[in-house]
């Protein structure tokens, strides 16, 4: 992953913890209850393993903070929501998975509002509508809350259409380049795309590779290899993608997985997972590194430090990369002439 994208990943992070934990800071100092209740409230929109994950952690950082450091509080009023379109979270694994997904996560006191799609989402609140909602039940529920985090998927990248725009290469309905097997453009050998921002569909069953980090990794190493296996005059092999299973963090020690048949939650399938990323480190170093911290949490609970940075709008309108580029491209509308005013009758 390029140091830009990573570095983007972590400062999102950093926005929702600051978010978050600013919003305790006003609800320490607000002596009315309502206000407090909501200040404590966050909604998280999408039941994915992001969604979920996201959820687990909120949950476990307001209620970790809230019974350490936030005196005035209640910490049986902070109230994290999860809301999903589906019957289930992690609908993409299985049933079994995702009800022992779901069993963690209201155990710890979050609550799944599912079955309902986002219809509208204003400063402090959204609106959920429901296509089949249970007898006795309103077909919309309006949940308030200070914090919302968006899961449910994002916009396509510039890039995709930018590309297209120069190439003529075509694009799916996600914004995604279509490529050849050796994902290259139709008609420009010499520009790959892998990644998210690619449709593979030259697979076993015609349906394109899902844009996750797994898929990715092997398209970057298989196009590192063809490349120099061009330049010895080599001819590699076709890519096939080895599907390595699927795994998903609710919480602390809580994880599941579905390792190709392979299914375990719980304490065991967060060790799975574990041991899958630091595999996956690049280096000794890194591993140990990260193994030491994460035995230190595990063995004492405790968490890095809350000190809140950054400014209340510094993600406010804040263009990036080629969202500046197509601004700049734009022409500029034409001005229209100013209607004249009637002169009074003499």
């Amino acid at each position: 992953m390029p140091a830009r994208w990573s570095s983007t990943i972590v400062e999102h992070a950093d926005e929702i913890r600051r978010r978050l934990l600013s919003a305790l800071e006003e609800a320490e100092q607000t002596p009315d209850p309502d206000r407090r209740r909501f200040l404590q409230s966050v909604v998280v929109v999408g039941g994915g393993p992001s969604g979920c994950e996201l959820a687990g952690s909120i949950n476990g950082l307001m209620r970790h903070s809230l019974e350490r450091d936030f005196r005035q509080l209640d910490p049986s009023h902070a109230q994290v929501i999860l809301v999903d379109p589906g019957d289930r979270v992690l609908r993409a694994m299985a049933p079994e998975l995702s009800a022992a997904a779901s069993d963690y996560l209201t155990s710890r006191g979050v609550e799944l509002v599912l079955g309902g799609r986002v219809q509208s989402i204003e400063a402090g609140s959204l609106t959920v509508a429901f296509k089949n909602p249970a007898p006795g039940t309103p077909e919309q529920r309006v949940l308030e809350a200070a914090t919302i985090c968006w899961s449910a998927g994002v916009r396509p990248s510039h890039l995709g259409k930018l590309l297209a725009d120069r190439t003529g290469c075509t694009v799916d309905r996600g914004g995604r380049v279509v490529v050849e097997a050796d994902f290259s453009i139709a008609g420009h050998p010499e520009i790959r795309v892998v990644g998210d921002l690619c449709s593979y569909a030259h697979t076993d069953n015609g349906k394109p590779l899902p844009g996750m980090a797994g898929p990715a990794v092997q398209m970057g190493g298989w196009v590192a290899l063809d490349l120099l296996a061009q330049l010895t005059g080599e001819r590699q092999n076709p890519f096939r993608w080895f599907d390595f299973g699927s795994m998903a963090v609710i919480g602390p020690l809580c994880a599941v997985a579905d390792l190709r048949g392979v299914k375990v939650s719980g304490a065991l399938g967060w060790l799975l997972w574990a041991l899958a990323h630091l595999a996956f480190m690049p280096a000794n170093e890194n591993r140990l590194t990260l193994l030491t911290k994460w035995l230190w949490v595990i063995a004492t609970g405790q968490r890095a430090n809350l000190l809140i940075t950054g400014r209340p709008d510094q993600h406010i309108g804040v263009e990036v990369g080629l969202e500046i580029a197509e601004r700049a491209a734009a022409p500029e509308p034409e001005p229209q002439p100013e209607p004249q005013k009637e002169q009074a009758a003499a």
